[in-house]
């Protein structure tokens, strides 16, 4: 019974998947699968420059590489859909291939991304709590020799895609205004606390406004009452002072975001910042995994030895993967470490 349900449940979400892309049509759909694809064939001559380049050097061309090759790959998809959505009405072969693709991309892409997902989950299973019901799995040559090696690489190649692209559709200038936005909101919330437990005139206002609260509801409660008051009107009128003080301060930023040339520079600029937080984080990453696994937890007694057998683990099966492994071993801060 339940493999029935199951297998109804799959069969509508590959029925669903299907007809969403013949609907969608090829050059309307994203093409993220075939991109991703691109950029982990490009990356895997990563890896053999082995001895030829190491350390930081090793380390900045496999980023350069990385990011390069995600730029030229998104421009080049841009273009190829421009042409694609502005050519004249097409022939009718042309048309039916178009959701023919359409239905095939949507569905390779939900295949894509599950495969992703879940051999990215069995490489660290098989480090870190390897099953003997999945031995079936890791003993079969296209895992031995595909699947363990590039699973978190195909990984780490769509998060790195999605960084790129991402940055570039938000935009410098909208993430700017979005960091002003909450910056101001959080600002006037500290500030109007601070004033009210610190500012006279806004004491003042909070006994007032107490005294005539505590014959009902006490002394406590008409205090906290009166003091959340007065926090929340103060609160108010800095969000919209401020507000008002990011509208104009946007002014030139929505004029330099009019024209497409400052469009295209303010997206490339957040798409380097995006990539650029994307290494940070993946060096801090390879940075914990190596302290942890060579011994930086073992003064915390039987934790911390299960702590560096924990990332012993983990740092084997990154070190397993070809170009996790080769940013791994370059990292700069792993160097600083070693």
């Amino acid at each position: 019974m339940i493999i029935v349900i199951c297998g109804a449940v799959g069969g509508a979400i590959v029925l669903g998947t299907f007809t969403y892309g013949a609907f969608r049509r090829f050059v309307r759909m994203k093409w993220t699968p075939y991109q991703i694809l691109l950029l982990f064939a490009l990356t895997l001559i990563v890896p053999l420059f082995g001895s030829g380049l190491t350390g930081i050097v090793g380390f900045a061309v496999a980023a350069g590489i990385l990011f390069v090759g995600a730029a030229l790959i998104l421009v080049g998809s841009h273009f190829l859909r421009h042409v694609l959505i502005n050519q004249k009405t097409p022939p009718l072969g042309v048309r039916i291939l178009d959701r023919v693709f359409g239905a095939f991309t949507a569905l390779f892409a939900v295949v894509l991304y599950l495969v992703i997902i879940a051999a990215s989950a069995l490489t660290v299973m098989q480090y870190v709590a390897p099953l003997e019901a999945l031995d079936v799995i890791y003993q079969n040559p296209i895992w031995i020799y595909f699947g363990q090696k590039y699973a978190l690489d195909l990984l780490l190649v769509s998060i790195v895609l999605l960084m790129v692209r991402g940055g570039y559709r938000l935009g410098f200038l909208c993430t700017l205004q979005t960091l002003l936005t909450i910056v101001f909101v959080f600002g006037a919330l500290i500030l109007s606390v601070y004033g009210v437990l610190n500012w006279g005139f806004l004491n003042g206002l909070v006994a007032k406004l107490s005294a005539g609260l505590s014959g009902a509801l006490g002394s406590v409660v008409g205090f906290l009452l009166a003091f959340f008051i007065v926090s929340f009107v103060f609160t108010f009128l800095l969000v919209a002072v401020f507000m008002g003080l990011n509208f104009l301060l946007c002014i030139p930023l929505k004029m330099v975001e009019r024209g497409r040339i400052g469009r295209a520079i303010d997206g490339c600029v957040m798409a380097v910042i995006s990539f650029a937080v994307m290494l940070v984080i993946v060096c801090g990453f390879d940075a914990g995994v190596f302290a942890l696994a060579n011994g930086v937890a073992e003064g915390l007694g039987e934790i911390g030895t299960t702590l560096s057998d924990i990332f012993m683990k983990i740092e084997s099966a990154i070190r397993g993967s070809s170009l996790g492994g080769y940013l791994y071993e370059n990292s700069p801060i792993n160097a600083l470490l070693n």
